[in-house]
């Protein structure tokens, strides 16, 4: 057996040191009905005592009805080993269960049917299986080959979780993300917060400041460790790393200068340094208090502060150090480190390496899109000593990293003295994109057409052609492209273009009114690059994701993706880092925060070079800023606004009409908004001025943009300017009802109504209001929208949320929402004994937890995000009290459905056709009594005026209950009222056949 699975004991106990992460085993806890947990992060993360403490509360909770873990530490992990190891944890976990068919599968040399054998095995088992494997990158390709198969194979209920450096590493995860079945926690996600800091600092007295800022700390647990063993009067982390550094022998902190070359301590950089053996030397380290973090295989991971104070001391010994950088170098390279390599060699001063290795990182990292690593490593060349291919690199990497303009002019002389590829062609028109020139845009997307050699080249031009579609708002066209363009990337598998249709998929399911299916689909995307290690990707999709919050009222969790695209176009450089300013601008502005907005546009301006601006990006900023100055009374900053923007319409020529006519709508537009903040007491002729303003706008032609969207803006605002100049305006907020889908519009009304404070107001007393709108905005202020639960379940069951279509995997689910919703709250024990007629089966308990996580995921889908749908509070589930449920059961009991349809359906004995409990049958007897005493209430109401209505109730009646009295003799009154004597004679045999049938039935 190798290396890897010497130690197969459980995960090691939580330390009684190690601070608990509450936080992060709820986040875990919550995501249940994820098949993968990732927790990824460098060396010192804390992810292997995550895992530790996971397991210990999955004990004590018992959501699981078994637990396996697997310490993972050899670098050549075989697949047979791994299966053997994974089916002797299992077996640990699950003593009862016969795995003779996976070990016979091992036996014939194939793990890989192996995989699959032992996963059908713990399908068929009444429980569930929790599985923790730690180190996931050790394992060789045939053995993810393994796990892969044995996760795909796995039955929902069951669990895996992972732990490993880079998810990149393990490349069967990209597919699992991308069919949203991952749950990723990085190092974002690992890093303390304050709070979990100061706990891990126990001589820290409550309020008292930390010794050094918590961002320095970057959040990783191992710094902190450090922190609590330092001097508490050290001044940074510096500071704390040269104390440490002090403690040590002489001999040793020459030793570990020179091992600063390596990000991994071992015996083989050992070797290759001819230092002492790592052993004798280690347990110094460690006693010294450096942040090492040693694992299960004896490397150590120094931290990289440890790494920075090392690295400036052997730079003090020129000689060694160039010769320990170059050893390190070519061994980086031999072991496929790169990146490490190219540094190594720049630290050790050989150019011609240096620039060899640039060209093979470069390429290494450009399919994942890391512009701001390669700008980085190219930058420092001179360019002249770059080859063509590198100079194309550099370029797309300024283009795409805030640097349009150096970018863009070494492309444009670069393609006069030699054939440029697709890539840069298409970096040049995502640059013309946004510049908003149309017509160099297609010069470029013609070139990169003609020389486009690859299948996701191809995706990346027909991108375009859907950016189109949605810019000018044409999303019904647009969808069905994008969904052909997302199947096309993941047959391809191009993650990153896969991640760019995903985006455009959510922003054109969102536009259409799919609420849930766009924000899922930008969640999924984020989600996707978090796997891959580049969440820089992952900005624009952020920024959308903050928008589609913000049009749904969900302010706080669009403040937070807001932030967080800012921060990391910030760390990352991107080109869009001027649009995620943007972007928090506006959420803070629908959020009527209008102070947060003026500071937010103060710090744009202060930190942005507002030169190298796209135009739009340009506009949209300073009008913010100039609705921002008006809304605080800043009358600086809106003379500079106003200023800034007339000279933003001198600067495009006649060739960019477009670009120019949506600038003077921007201007105009806000102009108009913020003339209407004034009050309504002017004289009427200034209304009529502005009504008649906006009603050219109106006419004018929309250069590009969702058509409907432009159209509305003007349509409410002149309503507005009509009303108070004393013209006709309800056809102009009429008008609006088929313009847009539901989400925009009810962002829309969100932001703008207290700039319409009239004709909102007239609406509410008028009672007026477009069908398919929401109420107005000012009747939802007091709480969110209540989601509209509708169950049918008469006949054919459907159930909607808020008109959309809620899915549900097992027929149990439906039986419970229909429980919750007719009994109320209810305690586990009622609902099994309800829903299994008194099982005592213990995998019954088991199923029906798998059934309430089904039930919450199905009706959080279909758009109950914000809450949790099926909640269980003090030892009762129940549906959330914000679900607003109508049940067409409890108005066929309580009599107040009057359709005959309903009544029909009632008396077939159809509620919840698919099931049979006892529970569901008394229901449809309750039915049958409720639909007859209706039925035989409304024969006796009009049995005086029409007889023949009343009898055909009666005989209706008849038909389901055979021996009923009331119905027999009602049937005789009406037909000797109507005078037929026939009728009455077959009435009277129907009565005895009834009478001998049933009295033939109960003497059998």
């Amino acid at each position: 057996m190798p290396a890897l699975f010497r130690s197969l004991d459980p995960l090691p106990s939580p330390r009684l040191q190690d601070v608990p992460r509450t936080r992060l085993l709820a986040a875990i806890h919550a995501a249940r009905d994820a098949n993968v947990v990732v927790l990824h992060g460098g060396a010192g993360f804390g992810k292997t005592t995550l895992l530790a403490q996971w397991a210990q509360a999955e004990a004590q909770r018992e959501a699981f009805s078994a637990l396996a873990a697997l310490s993972l530490t050899d670098e050549q992990a075989d697949a047979t080993g791994f299966i053997r190891a994974l089916l002797k944890a299992v077996q640990d976990a699950e003593a009862h269960v016969s795995l003779d068919a996976a070990r016979g599968a091992l036996a014939q040399q194939s793990p890989l049917r192996a995989a699959g054998l032992l996963a059908e095995t713990l399908n068929d088992l009444p429980g569930s299986l929790l599985l923790l494997l730690d180190g996931a990158q050790h394992l060789s390709t045939p053995a993810q080959q393994c796990l892969e198969r044995f996760i795909q194979v796995l039955a929902e209920g069951h669990q895996v979780g992972l732990s490993v450096y880079d998810p990149s590493a393990v490349p069967f995860l990209t597919a699992l993300t991308a069919r949203g079945a991952v749950m990723a926690f990085g190092p974002s996600e690992l890093a303390f917060t304050e709070e979990e800091t100061r706990r891990a600092l126990p001589w820290l007295a409550p309020g008292e400041p930390l010794p050094l800022p918590h961002d320095e700390l970057e959040g990783w647990p191992i710094a902190v460790g450090l922190l609590r063993s330092g001097p508490a009067t050290a001044g940074s982390l510096d500071a704390l790393a040269r104390w440490a550094l002090d403690r040590l022998p002489p001999d040793v902190r020459v030793t570990v200068q020179d091992m600063s070359v390596w990000s991994e301590w071992g015996e083989a950089e050992a070797r290759e340094l001819d230092v002492p053996p790592v052993a004798t030397w280690l347990e110094d380290v460690t006693r010294a208090g450096l942040p090492v973090a040693v694992q299960q295989d004896g490397q150590a991971r120094p931290h990289g502060l440890l790494r920075r104070q090392l690295k400036a001391e052997l730079a003090l010994r020129p000689e060694r150090a160039a010769r320990c950088w170059q050893r390190a170098a070519a061994t980086y390279e031999r072991q496929g480190q790169l990146l490490e390599a190219l540094r190594a060699a720049q630290a050790g001063g050989a150019a011609g390496e240096a620039l060899r290795l640039a060209e093979r990182v470069t390429a290494q990292h450009w399919p994942r899109r890391e512009f701001w690593l390669a700008r980085e490593i190219l930058e420092g060349f001179a360019v002249h000593t770059l080859p063509v291919l590198l100079q194309q690199r550099l370029a797309v990497a300024q283009l795409e990293t805030g640097r349009a303009a150096q970018g863009a002019a070494l492309l444009q002389a670069l393609s006069e003295a030699t054939d440029l590829a697709a890539c840069s062609w298409l970096a040049l028109a995502e640059h013309a994109w946004r510049q908003g020139d149309m017509t160099v845009l297609r010069t470029y997307l013609d070139a990169a057409a003609r020389v486009a050699s690859t299948a996701a080249e191809q995706v990346q031009l027909e991108r375009f052609e859907v950016r189109a579609l949605i810019r000018l708002g044409r999303f019904d066209v647009a969808l069905p492209r994008v969904e052909a363009l997302v199947q096309r990337a993941e047959a391809l598998g191009e993650p990153y273009e896969l991640g760019a249709c995903l985006s455009l998929r959510g922003i054109v399911l969102f536009s259409l009114g799919r609420t849930a299916d766009g924000v899922r689909a930008l969640q999924q995307e984020l989600a996707f690059y978090d796997i891959q290690h580049t969440p820089y990707s992952g900005i624009p999709a952020r920024m959308n994701l903050a928008l589609c919050f913000a049009f749904q009222g969900q302010f706080d969790d669009a403040l937070r993706e807001a932030r967080r695209a800012a921060q990391d176009a910030h760390a990352s450089f991107s080109r869009s880092a001027a649009r995620t300013w943007i972007t928090l601008i506006l959420v803070h502005l629908m959020r009527r925060e209008y102070a947060a907005a003026h500071d937010e546009v103060q710090r744009a301006l202060g930190s942005l070079d507002l030169r190298t601006l796209a135009p739009q990006e340009r506009t949209d900023l300073w009008v913010h800023a100039l609705e921002c100055a008006a809304r605080t009374g800043d009358a600086a900053l809106r003379a500079q606004a106003e200023r800034t923007l007339d000279a933003c319409l001198l600067e495009f020529p006649q060739a960019r009409a477009p670009q120019w006519a949506f600038v003077h709508r921007a201007v105009a537009f806000t102009q108009a908004r913020l003339h209407l903040l004034r009050p309504p007491g002017q004289d009427e002729a200034t209304w009529r001025e502005l009504a008649g303003a906006l009603t050219e706008m109106l006419r004018q032609p929309i250069p590009y943009g969702p058509p409907a969207m432009h159209e509305l803006h003007v349509r409410l605002f002149l309503a507005e300017a009509q009303r108070r100049a004393g013209l006709p305006w309800e056809e102009n907020v009429k008008a609006m009802g088929p313009l847009v889908p539901l989400p925009l519009v009810t962002g829309l009304l969100r932001t703008t109504e207290p700039d319409l404070p009239g004709v909102f107001s007239h609406l509410r007393q008028e009672a007026w209001w477009p069908a398919h709108l929401p109420a107005p905005v000012a009747e939802r202020a007091q709480g969110p929208t209540r989601p509209h639960l509708r169950v049918r379940s008469l006949g054919r069951v459907e159930v909607t949320l808020d008109g959309q279509a809620v899915q549900f995997p097992f027929a149990k689910c439906e039986e419970l929402l229909m429980w919750l919703a007719l009994h109320g709250p209810s305690s586990r024990a009622q609902i099994i004994n309800a829903l299994w007629d008194g099982s005592n089966n213990p995998a019954h308990a088991e199923y029906f937890r798998l059934i309430v996580r089904r039930l919450r995921t199905a009706l959080t889908q279909a758009g109950a995000a914000h809450l949790n749908p099926v909640p269980y509070t003090h030892g009762l589930y129940s549906l959330h009290e914000d679900l607003d449920v109508w049940v067409d059961v409890r108005a066929a009991l309580e009599g107040t459905g009057s359709e005959e349809q309903g009544r029909d359906a009632a008396l077939a004995g159809v509620f919840l056709p698919r099931h049979a409990s006892e529970w569901v049958q008394a229901v449809r007897a309750r039915l049958v009594d409720a639909a007859l005493s209706s039925l035989h209430q409304q024969a006796e109401e009009v049995e005086s005026h029409a007889p023949d209505r009343a009898r055909q109730l009666y005989q209706r009646m008849l038909v389901f209950d055979p021996l009923s009295e009331a119905a027999h003799a009602g049937v005789l009154r009406c037909c000797e009222a109507l005078g037929d004597q026939v009728g009455m004679q077959a009435a009277l045999r129907a009565r005895k056949r009834a009478l001998f049938s049933s009295a033939a039935n109960g003497l059998s």
